[in-house]
């Protein structure tokens, strides 16, 4: 073994959860490299039976906590709620809130935290090739300020919706200083599914 795991060098609550998908994605890459065909084969075959089993356990824990009540249960929106549990929900496609409304759900504190500065950020589009956020300002949002809120904006996608390939931040025209189209591209963690 390599040393400790990128998961055991930090609080084991709270995995940096980029960290740990880059890893993946290295050692996905790796074994597509081995330059043994059975044990290439064999290591793929090992991560899919894994992603299998983890996936029905998921589902299965969805199905459990789901059965507690009507509709959705306190316990599906907790676990919802948390990065790590959200983040393998979204990538075993067993997710119970809909692309769009998880975008919203991220862009909601950024769009607080910018209102109070005369920004307004809102959701125009949502699909898990792209999504489309448009910034509106009361004043000009010079080079600096339009990076921050592009910043902010790709990170609360990331965080809420991991299986989005491309975010396009479109600025109000005549309000940036900078180009009115910010395209941020590779924002995928775990490569394809």
């Amino acid at each position: 073994m390599k040393g400790p795991s990128i998961v055991e060098s930090r609080d084991r609550e709270t995995p940096d959860l980029r960290l740990v998908a880059e890893r993946i994605d290295d050692l996905v890459r790796e074994i597509g490299e081995f330059a043994d065909p059975r044990a290439r084969d064999d290591a793929a075959e090992l991560v899919r039976l894994l992603m299998d089993l983890y996936g029905a356990g998921l589902e299965r824990v969805l199905s459990i906590a789901a059965g507690r009540a009507d509709g959705r249960s306190d316990l599906v929106e907790a676990l919802c709620d948390d990065a790590l549990v959200s983040n393998l929900l979204v990538l075993h496609g067993l997710h119970p809130v809909d692309l769009a409304t998880r975008v919203r759900r991220g862009l909601d504190p950024v769009g607080t935290a910018l209102g109070s500065r005369g920004v307004r950020v809102a959701l125009a589009f949502a699909s898990e090739e792209e999504v489309r956020v448009t910034v509106d300002s009361t004043g000009d949002l010079c080079g600096s300020t339009a990076a921050a809120v592009r910043s902010s904006i790709e990170r609360a996608v990331a965080d809420a919706a991991p299986d989005v390939q491309r975010v396009v931040v479109e600025v109000a025209p005549g309000r940036a200083a900078e180009a009115p189209l910010i395209q941020i591209q590779g924002l995928k963690g775990t490569g394809e599914r």
